[in-house]
This record gives structure tokens, C-alpha cells and sequence, in this order.
């Protein structure tokens, strides 16, 4: 990537670790005097989110070279005899979480100033104290940061998978169709070359509903008894619904905004606004609502599985297809008419389940490193509510050392 590394903060909600290592965004170098330069050792948080528990979220930098944040993010530079990896954990712990959350203010888009932020309580032990403690968590942080590392490579796996899926297909044996060998197998279309026994037809043809989420302002409450999850479009990712970052709304705003758009089991969700091109299909019926920037795809069942459907809509044809349509400039949007013309593939039914299957098995070896780096996460979090808090110190820990 060219041009000055630029922390956003979208970035620092949804990543795991305490230390800004690496970089998803990158600005000319001519507006870069337009942002907020970074020193090592500076501790950015996110000023905004989508809801109270995004708020706040703070990394602290740690890079050499220059780098800048960007807007609706609040810098700190700590004090002499702070240590700034301990202050990023301890600004991120469960009760400062929960601090933050009660500050926070607005509505579609929740807002914490840097006033807030200088009011956060935080536990503050000896200089060498504060290190040792930073040490044990960040051998945690990369523990599950190879983890992670895993997990991305079986990803890309996963994306050439889809590709050759999605345009051999498999024959009754179980074996993809090779071109090169038996060309005649396959037959030209407005898609390229497809197997014979497939056909292309648009979304909409397929589908009884192409339609968007709620349109209301929602507003959103704490996880407790009788309320439902809320997705927004973070919560779509990777052809999974990542339900424990869904927001929560009553039962009552659920029944409001859910008319037209209930959810079913086998409907496929896809983000149409901002981080478009995401797809993930509904597995078991439950109660549910999202967002109007989430799309929602009922499919004819008996011509379009759903499963398949995720799968067409996450590969490298769609994903060049959105990126082609979507129009706008603050946020880059797939309409819903556009969407309906999305042209499929169509193998028989039967076959579009065999290759859903085939995918399925490569997402549980991503789902059982998802599991193991989520039990470390929880380590993490249990670390961190001990060790930040005093709780448990780590004094015993030092003597020996200095021993």
C-alpha cells in the first residue's frame, strides 16, 4: 500500500489487540497535514460507533514510522510513569466499557468526547508493575494473534475454493468438472463458460422478496430477557452472522419494524451500503431485525437454495459485480434494483447443495480456530478484570524476577 498509514476508527472496534501494528487505510501524503500526526506511544480511541459498546475503544500506537488518525477519533499521550500498552488495556476493560457506555450519546450513531474519556477511572500500580502486567496479556494477544493468522490463511483457501466451485461446479462423483479435459461439459454464457447443465437468471427471478431493513430509528438497549438481536452491517462477515456483535431492541420494537421484512430461515442477508458485497444465509429460524443497509433476498427454495445463494453473492464474480454498480461517494451503495439483477449461476438444486456442502466443511476447520481463538479471548478478558484491577497482583511475580 502506498501513502501514510491512517488509523481509522472503525478499525480500533473491530480489532482484537491493544497494539496498532498494522494498517488498512492510507492517504495521499499531501492531505496528511489535514490529520492528527501520531507519536509512539500515543493512545487512540474510537469517538464514534454504532452502539455503546463500540464507543471508546482505544489501541494504543506502536509503530516507527509516521502515521496520522483520522476523524472521529480522540488521541492521549500519557504521563511520565504510565505506561502506555497497561493505560490501552486498562481503558478497555469491562467496567471502563461499561463507563463509557453510560457517556455515550445520540442515537443512530453514539458519540464520546475526549472530556469523557479524561474521567474514566483507571488503576494505576508501580511503573514495573504496569509492564509486567502489559507483558502477560500481550503474550495472550499473540497467542491469539496467530491464531488469527490461521484463520486468514484458510480464508484465502476458502476464496479460491469458491472460485473454482463456482464456475466447474461438481459432477455426480464428487469431482470438479475440468474444462481443459472435457470442454465439452461446458457451455458459453453471459457469465463465461458454465457447466452445460446450468443456467444464468436474474436475482429476482429467483427470489419472492428482494427487500432492505428497517428504515425507522431504533433505538437500542442493554442484552437482557425479552429483547431480540439488532444486526447492523459489521455484524455480516466472512458468509457468517456474527450475532454477539448484534445490538439488542425490545420485543415490542421488533414486532414494529420486522412487517415485510420477517426473518426465515434459508433468506439470505447481504450489506448493500458501505461494506457492501457481504453475504451470509439465515440457518435456523429465530427473531431477528437489521438495519436499511442490510439487504434481505427470500429465494425460491425449489430453484435457488439459500446456502448457494450466500456462496454466489461472496465469490469473485459478485464481489467485481458490486464493485461495478454500486454508486455514491461518502457511502457506496448496491441498490436493490441492482441487486435483483444480479445474474446466478444455476446448477440443479441437488448440485447446488453439494457444493454448499463442500464449502461447509472448510468453514468448520475456520469455525474450530474461531472457537480456540475465542477461549482465548476470554482468557484475555479474565486476565485483564484480575490483573487491571488489582485484584490479583503480580508483585510475587517481579520479586522472583528481580531474584
Amino acid at each position: 500500500m502506498e501513502g501514510v498509514p491512517c488509523v481509522r476508527y472503525g478499525e480500533l472496534y473491530t480489532a482484537h489487540h491493544i497494539r496498532i501494528r498494522r494498517f488498512v487505510s492510507f492517504i495521499d501524503p499531501a492531505a496528511a497535514s489535514r490529520y492528527t500526526r501520531l507519536a509512539p506511544g500515543d493512545i487512540v480511541f474510537a469517538a464514534s460507533g454504532e452502539t455503546h459498546a463500540e464507543i471508546g475503544q482505544g489501541a494504543v500506537f506502536v509503530g516507527d514510522e509516521p502515521a496520522v488518525a483520522g476523524g472521529d477519533t480522540i488521541i492521549f499521550t500519557p504521563r511520565p510513569g504510565a505506561d502506555p500498552v497497561f493505560l490501552s488495556y486498562a481503558a478497555n476493560t469491562t467496567d471502563a466499557a461499561r463507563f463509557k457506555a453510560r457517556l455515550g450519546q445520540g442515537s443512530s450513531v453514539i458519540h464520546i468526547g475526549a472530556k469523557h474519556l479524561q474521567g474514566l477511572p483507571v488503576w494505576i500500580p508501580p511503573l514495573p508493575e504496569q509492564r509486567r502486567i502489559a507483558e502477560i496479556l500481550d503474550t495472550v494477544d499473540e497467542a491469539i494473534r496467530k491464531t488469527e493468522e490461521i484463520i486468514a490463511k484458510l480464508e484465502q483457501v476458502k476464496q479460491g475454493l469458491l472460485h473454482d466451485l463456482l464456475t466447474r461446479g461438481i459432477d455426480d462423483n464428487g469431482e470438479l468438472r475440468d474444462p481443459d479435459r472435457h470442454p465439452e461439459q461446458f457451455k458459453d454464457s453471459p457469465l463465461g463458460r458454465i457447466p452445460k447443465a446450468w443456467e444464468v437468471m436474474p436475482l429476482g427471478a429467483l427470489s419472492h422478496r428482494v427487500t432492505d431493513g428497517t428504515h425507522q430509528a431504533v433505538r437500542t438497549v442493554l442484552h437482557q430477557d425479552n429483547t431480540v438481536p439488532f444486526l447492523y452491517v459489521s455484524c455480516i462477515r466472512d458468509g457468517v452472522i456474527h450475532w454477539d456483535r448484534a445490538a439488542r431492541i425490545t420485543t415490542r420494537t421488533f414486532a414494529e419494524i420486522s412487517r415485510g421484512r420477517e426473518p426465515d430461515a434459508g433468506m439470505v442477508l447481504y450489506t448493500a451500503v458501505g461494506s457492501f458485497g457481504h453475504a451470509a444465509v439465515v440457518s435456523h429460524q429465530r427473531p431477528f431485525a437489521f438495519q436499511r443497509h442490510i439487504a434481505c433476498i427470500y429465494p425460491v427454495q425449489n430453484r435457488l437454495r439459500g446456502g448457494y445463494l450466500a456462496l454466489i453473492l461472496n465469490g469473485p464474480q459478485a464481489r467485481r459485480h458490486a464493485d461495478v454498480v454500486a454508486i455514491g461517494n461518502a457511502q457506496k451503495t448496491v441498490t436493490l434494483g441492482e441487486l435483483s439483477k444480479f445474474l446466478v449461476p444455476l446448477p440443479p438444486t441437488e448440485e447446488q447443495d453439494r457444493l454448499a456442502s463442500r464449502v461447509a466443511t472448510l468453514d468448520r476447520r475456520i469455525g474450530a480456530e474461531e472457537h480456540d481463538a475465542g477461549k482465548l479471548r476470554l482468557v484475555k478478558q479474565g486476565l485483564m478484570e484480575d490483573l487491571l484491577t488489582g485484584r490479583v497482583r503480580v508483585t510475587a511475580l517481579l520479586e522472583e524476577a528481580a531474584e
